[in-house]
């Protein structure tokens, strides 16, 4: 039997697909889930490209990535301690985080994009070896390997995201 973890990953891949126009909207509080902070937050016009950077963190949005309302981006982090535990033994946890996408027309969540949203970590203890999970709004988290490797050069990690149905976490060998 599928861990409940996996299942809730199988459902949000399938939520662009499968939820009718009379079916309540998905909402996940990633507050809840082990992203407290708020590290960013901006208004995005359909038409708009846009990048949050903050620290170590890029994040780059085209233009039309989210449809054709404007939206409430809200890029969110947690501690990495609190997901240290559900990676594999010899890794740590170097970056964590998820992003809130809320369409200000209809109020609604918006977990599936239509262009990529790239994430982008540069820091020194980022290497070949790095690996990027995804991680469910469940408690406590199961965490998985990305089925699509990282683009990693130099010290920097970069991933697409096409939608934000898990959030995510970063490790390095220990």
């Amino acid at each position: 039997m599928p861990s409940r973890g996996a299942l809730w990953l199988a459902v949000a891949t399938l939520v662009g697909v499968t939820t009718s126009a009379a079916a309540a909207p998905l909402t996940i509080n990633w507050r809840s889930f082990g992203f407290p902070r708020m590290i960013a937050q901006l208004v995005i016009e359909p038409d708009q490209a846009a990048e949050v950077s903050v620290g170590d963190t890029r994040v780059t949005i085209p233009a039309g990535a989210f449809g054709s309302h404007p939206v409430r981006f809200t890029l969110l982090m947690g501690n990495n301690t609190s997901f240290q535990p559900y990676v594999p033994k010899g890794q740590r946890v170097i970056a964590n985080f998820a992003f809130e996408v809320v369409d200000l027309i209809t109020g609604t969540q918006i977990l599936k994009f239509q262009k990529p949203v790239v994430y982008a970590l540069t820091r020194a203890d980022v290497s070949p070896s790095s690996q990027y999970w995804n991680t469910t709004p469940t408690s406590p988290p199961h965490v998985v390997k990305n089925p699509i490797p990282a683009t990693i050069t130099d010290h920097t990690l970069s991933h697409g995201n096409i939608g934000a149905p898990v959030g995510w976490v970063v490790t390095s060998p220990e």
